[in-house]
């Protein structure tokens, strides 16, 4: 999206931003809109992740995320809470457009205009929120232990089983994903661990776009499009996923559980708003041929609404 087209949505924009808290936990939170380097050097997930595709996933993909969120649209530097935010304001304002864009034009177009701020910040904001935070649970092979222990332990050992039925269950659901997505290891408002998919940059603290009772605060995640590992193991993602899994940095992800008490915040309703329901529902106010018309801003799943970008069939092979 140019930048000239973001500015015309500056009020808005400076609307949204006023119900933006102040500050996060920083264990989770501290991801702005600059991309920060990896914390460890390009090989040194080899041979598990090879030099050569971390720096293509990082430097290109990741990156082109970054670049398209260098605009007005995000001026705070509390990216995962503006995020979910963000998302569920846009989302109320189009439900209050939605009569007036019938007997006004100056509505329609500023519906229009969310709808493509919409679009952004669930697509480049989600993706740059979930490649940082991709990164993080990445660790060298032997610099970790190969499973959590402790209160995490204990946790997979009540709802999976043991670590082993998590490990079995996360790697169906990674499997699992058509086209680009992710699987995500999640907390529950009730901090019991869940694990469950998204389509494209979805995020599981995403308003207005996950089903309230599955929000959750993701404590690791696996990105399951074809370029996080074409470059490495061509179409074979179960290999992918195996090898994933001697690269999970098992101490990163049992701070982020710990810390789960300080961000847990994000999966309550927001103060003051009496349409919270959970989800809203988000194509019906942006697709074409309904409130905005022929030629209006279209749908936030751009692999649906937009020619030549169909959303791309399941590549992954599954191999004996």
């Amino acid at each position: 999206m140019k930048r000239r087209r973001l500015l015309a949505c500056g009020p808005a924009v400076l609307a949204a931003a006023t119900i933006l808290p102040q500050n996060m936990h920083a264990s989770l939170s501290a991801i702005g809109i600059s991309q920060p380097p990896l914390p460890y050097a390009f090989d040194a997930l080899e041979p598990f992740i090879s030099a050569s595709l971390l720096k293509r996933h990082h430097l290109v993909h990741h990156q082109t995320h970054v670049a398209e969120m260098d605009s007005p649209l995000m001026p705070r530097q509390d990216l995962i809470e503006s995020l979910a935010l963000r998302l569920h304001w846009i989302n109320m304002r189009l439900m209050n457009l939605r009569t007036a864009t019938q007997h006004s034009g100056g509505a329609r177009m500023l519906a229009a205009r969310l709808c493509m701020i919409r679009d952004l910040v669930r697509k480049h904001g989600g993706g740059h929120v979930n490649h940082s935070l991709f990164w993080r649970w990445l660790a060298s092979p032997g610099s970790s232990p190969r499973t959590p222990a402790g209160d995490l332990a204990n946790a997979f050992e009540a709802s999976f089983g043991g670590f082993s039925g998590f490990q079995s269950r996360f790697t169906s659901a990674a499997l699992s994903v058509e086209g680009n997505g992710w699987a995500w290891l999640v907390l529950r408002k009730d901090h019991s661990p869940a694990i469950m998919t998204t389509r494209t940059e979805d995020n599981p603290m995403m308003r207005s776009v996950v089903p309230d009772e599955q929000l959750g605060i993701p404590i690791l995640g696996i990105d399951m499009a074809f370029h996080a590992y074409k470059h490495q193991y061509q179409d074979d993602c179960q290999a992918y996923v195996k090898a994933w899994w001697q690269v999970v940095n098992w101490n990163q992800v049992m701070i982020d559980y710990h810390s789960f008490a300080s961000y847990s915040h994000l999966l309550q309703p927001p103060l003051h708003d009496p349409l919270w329901g959970g989800a809203l529902s988000q194509d019906a106010e942006c697709k074409s041929g309904t409130m905005l018309g022929k030629h209006a801003a279209k749908g936030i799943d751009e692999s649906q609404s937009r020619p030549g970008l169909q959303r791309p069939r399941q590549r992954c092979v599954q191999r004996q």
